[in-house]
């Protein structure tokens, strides 16, 4: 009796086990039933793209780059804006639902680059883009986007998502899929402030719009742009809040791709500058009268520079000296190894007789961003160095370095 007893306990304890874990069981798919209501498929059924491709034609204009200079994360060229054919404001027609949710969530138009990942990041207006690289050395590109929604027909707005949100050049557009903003009316919530949680509009027109600009991100070798292939693509889509809207209810669908045409031409500028040859003329050796300058006239001459192509912002040349500096003070470098003359050097001025410090960046001064011709006037003078002076040849070499900014 005993044994039998034992065993009736155990069976009821196994028993016991067995219902709290149908009511575990129980509980995690009534729990799984309750989220697969509240997380309903929000859009039935779209029509479109139309059309099929975004082909996008870049402006093929020349743009002139400085060639020397350093400065990245500047556009280059203007924002230019690119519609679907028309006004771009149906590109997808849609059967959309709504059902009771939380947190909110958004219809909308979604983007995404397939550019590889992005090099560096550009902010204007407020926004901040990814920058991607394009075919062209020191050339990146941004990517804008915008979503058209009409709300009219249950009470909410209608219009572009950049206009409604104040950013000029759309949303940006980045190696993973992002929202290209909202109107602001929710899936149940509309700007009227009417709440209706079970609804279904039929024919929802979604468009889109994108806004391109090149940016400077390095050193630029010159050269067209051209980006074969499918650079973007775009769906509707369901986002939940929070901002960004990048947790998705309902994937972007019936994808639209983006392909790009043409291109413009960068070119780095600079102007043509010719070698120079200052004649110093033959001096006798009492116009040496101890260590400093020669007591005659300096020898007048001048860098040209020609053909300055517009788009060039400042020039600054440098002077450097090819042979020993033999004093920086004064500007005097020792003749070149071919010289025969003994206790000489020359001595660099400028335009006012004074010495111009060697290996020094100068701002040509009265420079036009229009371009032009232009001359940096120098003068140059033999320099006793050390006694006595000794006849000979007396030569030396110098070389000038323009930078363009």
């Amino acid at each position: 009796m005993r044994f039998n007893v034992s065993i009736d306990i155990q069976r009821s304890r196994e028993r016991l086990h067995w219902l709290r874990w149908l009511r575990i069981v129980a509980f995690v798919w009534l729990g799984a039933l309750a989220h697969g209501q509240a997380s309903a498929q929000y859009i039935s059924s779209c029509a479109g793209p139309n059309p099929g491709t975004f082909v996008i034609t870049l402006p093929t204009d020349t743009y002139a780059v400085p060639r020397d200079n350093s400065a990245t994360g500047v556009r280059i060229g203007p924002w230019t804006p690119f519609y679907a054919p028309g006004t771009g404001t149906s590109v997808w027609t849609c059967d959309t639902l709504s059902v009771l949710d939380s947190p909110a969530h958004y219809w909308g138009v979604s983007f995404i680059s397939l550019l590889g990942q992005p090099v560096g990041t550009y902010s204007e207006g407020g926004v901040t883009y990814p920058v991607f690289k394009t075919n062209v050395a020191g050339i990146g590109i941004v990517m804008g986007s915008s979503g058209y929604e009409s709300w009219a027909s249950v009470g909410g707005k209608s219009g572009w998502t950049n206009e409604a949100t104040g950013r000029t050049y759309g949303y940006p557009v980045d190696a993973s899929w992002s929202l290209g903003g909202a109107i602001g009316a929710r899936l149940y919530t509309f700007d009227n402030g009417v709440t209706n949680y079970n609804y279904a509009i039929s024919g929802m027109p979604f468009g889109m719009k994108m806004d391109f600009a090149f940016i400077k991100i390095g050193p630029v070798t010159g050269g067209t742009i051209n980006m074969p292939g499918v650079v973007a693509q775009a769906g509707v889509s369901v986002t939940a809040a929070p901002a960004p809207y990048t947790n998705y209810v309902s994937p972007p669908q019936n994808l639209v791709d983006v392909t790009l045409v043409g291109g413009p031409t960068f070119a780095p500028v600079a102007c043509a500058t010719p070698d120079v040859t200052v004649p110093m003329g033959t001096h006798a050796n009492t116009e040496f009268s101890g260590v400093g300058p020669i007591s005659t006239a300096p020898a007048s001459f001048n860098i040209s520079l020609n053909n300055c192509p517009a788009g060039i912002n400042s020039i600054k040349y440098e002077i450097d000296a090819v042979t020993t500096i033999v004093d920086a003070s004064q500007s005097v470098v020792a003749l070149d190894s071919a010289s025969t003359a003994r206790g000489v050097g020359v001595q660099l001025l400028d335009a006012n007789g004074n010495a111009l410090p060697i290996g020094t960046q100068q701002t040509l001064p009265g420079y036009d961003p229009a371009g032009g011709n232009y001359t940096i006037p120098l003068k140059a003078r033999y320099y006793q160095t050390t006694a006595p002076v000794l006849a000979g040849s007396a030569n030396t070499v110098m070389t000038f370095t323009m930078n363009y900014q």
